[in-house]
This record gives structure tokens, C-alpha cells and sequence, in this order.
């Protein structure tokens, strides 16, 4: 399989990872849907990624490695120029709250803590995988459909 067609199935798999974690959080276990969040909106930049051949990090923090291909490569869309520090904001906040939420029974956080998060963070991780999948289509000239 070619990186733009695993960059396609990334970008479903980001989908059905948000669309997961929003129905996770409509049963009020937030801290698993802030974990979905981070999950979907990572899939999606690493679709961006791959999209235009670029070798994903085997890791989970990839923010600056993101942020750097989009500010050297100029087939990433100039949509993610303007957004960038939102997008890396989203994406690390989320990043953080993760570690806390998959091990919540060794942080002490309060649960509610998790509710107020997913909510604030919610749309912002919707926005940035809806803008990873105008991208990967972008690049590989797929447009809508």
C-alpha cells in the first residue's frame, strides 16, 4: 500500500476514533473520550503526514515534528499555516491530558476534571481532523467524495 492510500485509511481510522470518543463522552466517561480525542486527532496529523511521503514518528508526541513539515513542505495546505498554533495547541493539550486520563486511578484527578476538558477541547479536535482530512484529499487530488 502506498503512503497516500495508508494516509486515506488514517484518516478513517481518526474519524471513527472522534466519532468513538463522542459517543464514549454522551455516556459520561470522559476520561476514555479524552483519550479517543488525542487518538483521533494524532491519526489525522500523521495522515498529513504520510499524505505527502513523509515518515510518520513511531511515537505519540509529534507536534514539532508535524509543525515542521508544514512549515517546510509547501504541498500542505496554506489552511494549516494560519492554523498551526491551534492545531499544535489542540494536539499537545490533548497529548497531556491522555497520560492523565489512561492512568486517572494513579493521578488523584478529580473525574469532573475530565468533562470540563472534553468539552473545551471537543471541537477543536473536531476542526483539526475535519482540516487533516481536506488535506489528505487535497494532496492526493481526490477533492470531495
Amino acid at each position: 500500500m502506498e503512503n497516500k492510500e495508508i494516509a486515506g485509511e488514517a484518516i478513517l481510522s481518526a474519524r471513527r476514533w472522534l466519532e468513538s470518543s463522542q459517543a464514549t463522552a454522551k455516556d459520561g466517561n470522559y476520561d476514555v473520550a479524552i483519550y479517543g480525542l488525542e487518538m483521533s486527532v494524532e491519526i489525522a496529523l500523521k495522515a498529513v503526514m504520510l499524505s505527502i511521503g513523509v515518515e510518520t514518528p513511531k511515537i505519540h508526541a509529534i507536534g514539532d515534528a508535524f509543525a515542521k513539515v508544514v512549515k517546510e513542505n509547501g504541498r500542505v495546505p496554506l489552511e494549516f499555516s494560519s492554523s498551526l498554533t491551534e492545531t499544535i495547541g489542540t494536539f499537545n493539550k490533548l497529548l497531556e491530558l491522555r497520560s492523565v486520563a489512561g492512568y486517572m486511578f494513579e493521578s488523584g484527578d478529580e473525574f469532573a476534571n475530565f468533562e470540563k476538558q472534553y468539552n473545551a477541547l471537543e471541537g477543536s479536535a473536531g476542526r483539526v481532523v475535519a482540516m487533516c482530512e481536506k488535506a489528505v484529499r487535497s494532496i492526493s487530488g481526490k477533492g470531495r467524495g
